[in-house]
Formats: C-alpha cells, structure tokens, sequence
C-alpha cells in the first residue's frame, strides 16, 4: 500500500506540474499576455532614449605673418571649418609662450596688433561652431628685431 500511494503523490505531482506549466504558457493567462506586452514595449520599434550625438571635429587655422618688425601694425586672420556654421572666434595673445591676455577687441575673424618691442608674438584662437565644438589655433610671429621704427 505504501508503494501505490507513493506512485499516487508521484502521478500527481507530475500532473500538477504538467497543469502548472501548461497554464504558465498558455496565451489565456494574464502572466503570459503581460510577458507579450512587455516583449512589445522592448521591441526595436517602440521608441527609445537616444544616446547624445557626439560634437562634430572643427579645426581652425590661423593665417598671418610669420615675421614682424618692433612697433609694426599686423593683421591675422583665422578660419574654421567643420562642425556646423555659424563660428565665433575668441583670440588671446602672449609674449612669454605661457600666459596668455584677451584682446580688447577679441572676437571676429581677424585680429590687427602692434608688434611688442624686441618680442615674439604668440597668438591662439579658439573657433566654436553653433553646437558647441570648440578646435584651437595657434600662430607665432616671430620679431626680427628691425628698429629703424620710431
């Protein structure tokens, strides 16, 4: 008797799980339609949160002389490309190579300067497109030492 009610429980357990999971996966149960649903909120046609575009690469490059005399007036002129148009231009300049100053007149395409007495004009442009990429220039104008200017 002990072995036929055991071979009961078994039978009946196997029903059981046999019952239990034909109604996990019949379409009839509410579980299986919310799996369905989200399966279509995932699918690659529902709408998703996109990943920020990357800022386009701009490059500016500066054009001017590359010599210069004391106290002579020059005029550099810079030009970005890339990136989407329009462009605004922050110039600074430095003597030393290292600590750079604004212009007063700082923005535009070309910057007009006097060449400082016995030293090295150093010139960097930043160029920022209208999404924000930003691409720096530089140029250096050397001084010739020429003082035959007053």
């Amino acid at each position: 008797m002990k072995k036929t009610m055991k071979s009961h429980l078994l039978l009946l357990w196997v029903a059981m799980s046999a019952l239990f999971l034909l109604a996990a996966t019949s379409p009839e149960m509410p579980e299986a339609k919310t799996t369905v649903r989200r399966q279509k909120e995932t699918s690659p046609s529902s709408p998703r949160i996109a990943a920020p575009e990357p800022k386009a690469v701009i490059l500016v490059s500066v054009g001017g002389p590359a010599r210069g005399n004391n106290r002579d007036y020059y005029t550099w002129t810079a030009s970005a490309s890339g990136g989407t148009a329009p462009y605004t231009y922050y110039w600074e300049y430095t003597i030393d190579g290292v600590h750079y100053n604004t212009f007063v007149t700082g923005t535009g395409t070309s910057q007009t300067a006097q060449m400082p007495l016995d030293l090295d004009l150093h010139l960097r442009v930043t160029a920022t497109d209208a999404n924000g990429a930003q691409a720096v220039g530089t140029k250096t104008t050397i001084n010739t030492g020429d003082t035959t200017h007053p």
